[in-house]
């Protein structure tokens, strides 16, 4: 990840509530993107996650995609608490 990874995930949330209203959390190609988004941030940058606007904008970008029923989105849901290990 080359950007800072709170901004990194800042900006996909950004990214992915406005596009919400268009079917962006439909797209399998997003929802792709997410899973790797987040599956690298909770193995390289997790104590950034462990409170504040990094654990609150995790939750955001995954509801985004679990709210439409992604079974990834759902599952990274439950593997949060590894953020605190």
């Amino acid at each position: 990840m080359r950007a800072e990874p709170l901004d990194a995930l800042q900006d996909a949330v950004d990214i992915c509530e406005a596009g919400r209203g268009g079917g962006y959390n439909l797209d399998p190609m997003a929802q792709h993107e997410v899973v790797e988004l987040v599956e690298e941030l909770l193995a390289d940058h997790r104590s950034a996650l462990r409170s504040g606007p990094g654990l609150a904008n995790l939750e955001r970008l995954l509801n985004i995609f679990a709210e439409v029923g992604w079974p990834e989105s759902i599952q990274l849901v439950w593997r949060l608490d590894e953020v605190f290990r």
